[in-house]
């Protein structure tokens, strides 16, 4: 065998020897028998914070609190819901929900909602605060039927 054949077995025995005590995490070379050094261990990243809707999204000007649910995705036990600028009493639900009690505005505005979770923050959607109760289509009045026997005019030419 040359010298070159031994070097390069021997570099693949080290190489072997030092996977294994890796695998093994035995102190190396360096460290005292007997050692508790464990390599140090780096955090789990931590999923994206998304705020995908609110509900409700509106209200009626008053006062008192209310009801928020937020869902998203990334939420966890140190997540807040920001209500008009302010952190409000949050409770997780799941990763993807949580609910909030907001105050309620005494005027009619609109509020950002947003979602922090330690730095990390949320995109922002918006709460709006209504002077009056919104009609909505279930509510309008149904469309009168012309009496029996007469037929409706119609305008235009035909």
């Amino acid at each position: 065998m040359s010298n070159n054949q031994k070097t390069e077995k021997h570099t693949e025995e080290q190489e072997a020897a030092i996977a294994a005590a890796k695998a093994q995490h035995l102190p190396s070379i360096n460290e005292p028998p007997g050692s508790s050094v464990v390599p140090p261990t780096v955090p789990p990243e931590l999923p994206p914070l998304v705020l995908s809707d609110i509900s409700p999204d509106t209200m009626v000007v008053g006062s008192g609190t209310f009801p928020l649910t937020v869902t998203g995705s990334g939420f966890g036990p140190e997540s807040v819901v920001v209500f008009n600028d302010m952190d409000v009493p949050t409770t997780l639900v799941s990763t993807t929900e949580l609910t909030a009690d907001c105050p309620v505005e005494a005027a009619a505005t609109v509020v950002d909602v947003e979602v922090h979770r330690g730095e990390d923050m949320s995109d922002v959607l918006q709460f709006e605060f209504t002077a009056v109760v919104r009609a909505s289509a279930e509510k309008k009045a149904p469309a009168r039927k012309p009496p029996k026997g007469k037929r409706p005019v119609r305008k235009g030419y035909y």
